[in-house]
C-alpha cells in the first residue's frame, strides 16, 4: 500500500478519488474523496465536500482480483 502523503507536501495531480485523512474539530478521520482542480480554497487548502481539511492521502488500492484456477 502507498504512504501518506502531507497535503503541506503536495496535491494529487490527477482529477481521481484517493483515500484521504480528514481533520475535524482535531479528530482525524479516514474518507474517499474526489480531488478536483478546485477542491482547495486560496490559501490552498484541501477542502472535502463537507468542509473538512484534507491533510493527507494516497491512492486508492488496486482492487481484489482472485489468482485464477489452473
Amino acid at each position: 500500500m502507498s504512504e501518506w502523503i502531507p497535503v503541506s507536501e503536495r496535491l494529487p495531480e490527477d482529477e481521481t478519488e484517493y483515500l484521504v485523512t480528514v481533520e475535524e474539530h482535531g479528530k482525524f478521520y479516514l474518507e474517499k474523496e474526489l480531488f478536483v482542480n478546485h477542491s482547495w480554497d486560496e490559501e490552498f487548502v484541501w477542502i472535502d465536500d463537507w468542509g473538512r481539511e484534507v491533510v493527507a492521502w494516497q491512492p486508492l488500492p488496486e482492487p481484489y482480483k482472485p489468482e485464477e484456477s489452473k
